[in-house]
């Protein structure tokens, strides 16, 4: 899930217009920080880089996707495909940029087109789960399966 955008949108992503990007993404980030508090919007203006991977499940949020309109992966069965994923990538020569190969073809996230790469976020701006994974993660490290209500993800800290 690229928490920043609308998870309903399903166009492929490499057909999103450049202008459609922000406003989607304010929208959808004000319905995220009711998952957060107060507090840890004061906590850090530092920023981070992350490229994910996310695989919806039939639990999800919103069971679509720019891959398919009605998903039905049970989530075990995608927990078992993130676990897979994660082994390729950690046995890769270069992890990030196999995750960002594998992001691109198999990610739910409209971030794919760009192999997962999300725009640098603080704390606040995203879904709690996903934030404390991320913020979590040395920059070059790859995390354990997260799981948020938009699905299950594959963190790899940029910056």
């Amino acid at each position: 899930d690229d928490d920043r955008r609308r998870d309903d949108d399903r166009r492929p992503p490499q057909r999103r217009r450049p202008e459609d990007t922000s406003d989607t993404r304010s929208s959808l980030r004000s319905s995220l920080r009711s998952d957060t508090t107060r507090s840890d919007t004061r906590r850090s203006s530092e920023k981070i880089v992350v490229r994910h991977l996310l695989v919806k499940h039939a639990e999800s949020r919103r069971p679509s996707s720019w891959r398919e309109k009605r998903i039905t992966l049970a989530k075990n069965g995608a927990r078992e495909e993130v676990e897979a994923i994660r082994r390729t990538v950690q046995g890769a020569e270069a992890p990030m940029d196999e995750l960002a190969t594998i992001a691109r073809t198999r990610s739910d996230c409209v971030s794919a087109s760009k192999g997962g790469l999300l725009k640098p976020f603080k704390r606040g701006d995203l879904e709690r789960d996903f934030e404390e994974a991320a913020f979590a993660l040395r920059p070059g490290t790859l995390s354990q399966t997260v799981e948020t209500k938009a699905g299950l993800h594959l963190i790899y800290r940029v910056e």
